[in-house]
């Protein structure tokens, strides 16, 4: 395959959509757990409401245990809210200090690497460095191997944009498809 060379320019509005995917893909499998143990606190409270009505002795222990877990899903939910407010916060001072600068980036695909090249970086990354692809809302998602938070994200500019085919098109001749969990 012919190497792709991809250069943008730092643009707002695409830095927050996919720092937006960013943070969907890390915390799915936290909100996904926190749904989990949700249902099972509500089973366990109704549970005892119910053992309750029927006059059994173990409905105090498992209203109070079915309490402690709902109070445990709702600190979670706090403790996540208060991670992605800090998240949205580090987000907006990335974006001004890069926004300060006319800012570019390159990606260059090839058939035995990835590169990335900025004012600050350069990166090259082997094929076999990445477990596989992913589309996930119209973005191909490169996750990289033995870590389940680190990957690259590339987002349509357009309706049509050319780039993001051959980018598509080079993961799918280098890496299987994966399902991002």
């Amino acid at each position: 395959m012919d190497s792709l060379l991809v250069n943008r320019k730092f643009d707002k509005k695409s830095f927050i959509e996919t720092s937006q995917v960013h943070w969907e893909i890390k915390t799915s499998k936290n909100l996904k757990q926190i749904k989990r143990f949700l249902m099972v606190a509500l089973i366990i409270l109704a549970s005892g409401i119910i053992t309750g009505v029927l006059g059994s002795g173990y409905a105090p222990f498992l209203i109070f245990i079915g309490t402690i877990a709902l109070v445990v899903v709702a600190a979670r939910i706090m403790s996540m809210r208060h991670v992605k407010k800090r998240y949205n916060k580090e987000v907006k001072e990335k974006i001004e200090e890069l926004g300060k600068e006319e800012r570019t980036y390159t990606f260059e695909f090839s058939d035995n690497s990835v590169k990335y090249h900025d004012k600050e970086t350069d990166l090259e990354l082997k094929w076999p460095a990445f477990k596989g692809y992913s589309i996930y809302k119209n973005h191909i998602v490169l996750v990289l191997k033995n870590s389940s938070t680190s990957f690259y994200v590339f987002g349509k500019e357009g309706a049509i944009d050319i780039e993001y085919e051959k980018i598509l098109e080079f993961a799918k001749f280098k890496l299987p498809c994966i399902k991002i969990k």
